[in-house]
């Protein structure tokens, strides 16, 4: 049942990466597909060869979500249950409730599935103590979402795509959402999954052409894997370590260097979207980093100082059970300064805006920051589009006094009497509320406190 000994040290070295550590409690998102199956597997056998300790004699856990979309979907999820304990992991059957009793709309029903999931998941997984969230995204998963974003026009940091690992707070602490086989065909997983012996289930909705990911996805299964499989698989696995484990000037370096005729890819259309994708994803860590020091300028010293010195003092305090340093320049940690400015404003519930500082910078970089403003005011699950982005850029360049803008869920106006140099934005649902509280700052009577402060920039209304 064991894993072939290359495909598990590169496991091992993706989970290295991702920020895992022989120490931490783990937990697997199990569905019985061949992916997470041999996720699961792979797993185990790791944490088998690892020091004994008090983590590692723990079974990992395996954390099955019941959608109650269709009526067998519980049976399934018990058939899976037992199957997670037969591989040696703690099964635990997570099942959605829907408001009602009532299943989505069809239209509504994928994104549904995927936010009922992914809360279950996240809570069961810090309730158990567990640190990392494993899920199964793969190399061709990866490629689809490349292709996917590029339909709907994404700008760079959306075709970074996936990151191998990300941060998400819940109530028991925070998670990691880590994703180890990103350098790994879908067909290498399958194969360990036959050559262990797992029978695996199929989700009938993967066959639905009414999804546009489904679409994609059947487009490219046209173009199979090429004969010498596993040399196109070892460098899959090199291209998702060239940009896990680097910096931006290195990763795009080496993106640069295998551009052209001798390129390095998959051998595959999958390969060539995720050479693609690497470089894209090299350009946004560089854009991020530009962006987080914009937004340091640009908003949070105008909407609330003392905001801005709390996630400063955040950023320097060291998390419990990490050594110093432990994830620098790791996947792990490249979007945590932009999640950390993007929970201030957040918790702030309005921005306040110097137009100059935006209207001056690089318009990837200005972009990149008004998309992380406009997401967190607006309190949107995802970010607004290219287009959206390039019309707020150039509203904000052409300054003038008195107009507004409004898109992705928010209401950017120039403040009056700051001649052009302050904008305001706020979510278009709660502008009375955003209004009452600025109104107060101006009138000094509203004291810092957990929901909002006083907004350096109101002064100029």
């Amino acid at each position: 049942m064991a894993a072939p000994p290359s495909l598990l040290a590169r496991f091992a070295a993706a989970l290295q990466r991702c920020g895992v550590r022989p120490v931490d409690r783990l937990a697997v998102a199990l569905s019985g597909g061949p992916d997470s199956l041999a996720l699961a597997a792979m797993t185990v056998q790791w944490q088998q060869q690892q020091p004994v300790t008090e983590c590692s004699q723990q079974a990992p856990l395996a954390l099955i979500v019941d959608h109650n979309l269709r009526p067998e979907s519980s049976a399934e999820a018990a058939a899976v249950a037992a199957q997670a304990a037969q591989l040696g992991l703690a099964p635990q059957v997570l099942p959605v409730a829907w408001p009602g009793g009532m299943p989505p709309r069809p239209g509504d029903k994928m994104a549904a599935a995927r936010d009922a999931r992914y809360a279950l998941l996240l809570a069961a997984c810090a309730a158990a103590g567990g640190r990392h969230l494993l899920l199964a995204h793969h190399a061709d998963d990866q490629a689809e979402t490349f292709l996917l974003r590029l339909l709907h026009a994404s700008g760079v940091a959306g075709l970074a795509c996936m990151p191998p690992a990300v941060e998400r707070q819940t109530e028991h602490g925070p998670v990691t959402l880590a994703r180890p086989l990103l350098g790994f065909r879908k067909a290498e997983l399958e194969a360990v999954c036959r050559r262990s012996g797992l029978p695996f289930v199929v989700d009938p909705t993967n066959a639905d052409l009414a999804f546009q990911r489904n679409r994609i996805r059947h487009l490219l299964q046209r173009y199979p894997l090429p004969p010498a499989e596993s040399s196109s698989s070892n460098n899959c696995s090199e291209l998702a370590a060239e940009g896990q484990g680097h910096a931006a000037g290195a990763s795009s370096s080496r993106a640069s260097s295998n551009s052209g005729s001798g390129h390095r890819s998959c051998g595959s259309i999958v390969g060539d979207l995720l050479l693609l994708q690497r470089r894209c994803e090299a350009v946004a860590r560089q854009q991020g980093a530009a962006a987080a020091q914009l937004l340091r300028r640009a908003v949070l010293d105008t909407s609330c100082t003392s905001l801005l010195r709390g996630q400063q003092q955040a950023d320097s305090i060291q998390k419990p059970g990490h050594p110093p340093n432990a994830n620098a320049g790791n996947a792990a940690n490249l979007s945590q300064p932009m999640q950390q400015l993007q929970a201030a404003l957040q918790h702030l519930g309005y921005a306040v805006l110097d137009v100059g500082c935006l209207a001056q910078a690089e318009e990837p970089v200005a972009q990149a920051a008004l998309s992380t403003i406009l997401q967190a005011v607006s309190g949107q699950p995802y970010p607004p589009g290219l287009a959206q982005l390039a019309r707020l850029h150039a509203f904000l360049q052409e300054g003038r006094p008195g107009s507004s803008f409004t898109g992705s869920g928010c209401l950017v106006r120039h403040l009056g009497r700051s001649w052009g140099r302050r904008a305001l934005c706020v979510a278009q649902a709660d502008q009375t509320a955003a209004a009452a509280a600025l109104a107060a700052a101006k009138r000094g009577k509203q004291k810092d406190s957990p929901r909002s402060c006083k907004p350096q920039g109101a002064v100029y209304m």
